[in-house]
């Protein structure tokens, strides 16, 4: 039952930002700006992500 939630919630995330990245293409396209490039980033949200990780460690600092 964990896995089928987290791959929800990856799910989730991958559907937004792809969303999110459509709009941006559109935008730059708009401009004639340099291509967009769209990589997925995961969210603080997301348990193991990088920016997770540096939020945790970010408050371990401060507490300490």
């Amino acid at each position: 039952m964990f896995s089928h939630t987290e791959e929800e919630h990856l799910a989730y995330i991958n559907r937004q930002w792809r969303h999110r990245a459509e709009e941006l293409h559109e935008l730059a396209d708009e401009a004639d700006d340099e291509p967009f490039e769209s990589t997925i980033k995961l969210p603080a949200s997301f348990v193991g992500s990088h920016a997770w990780t540096f939020k945790q460690s970010a408050d371990a600092m401060v507490l300490s």
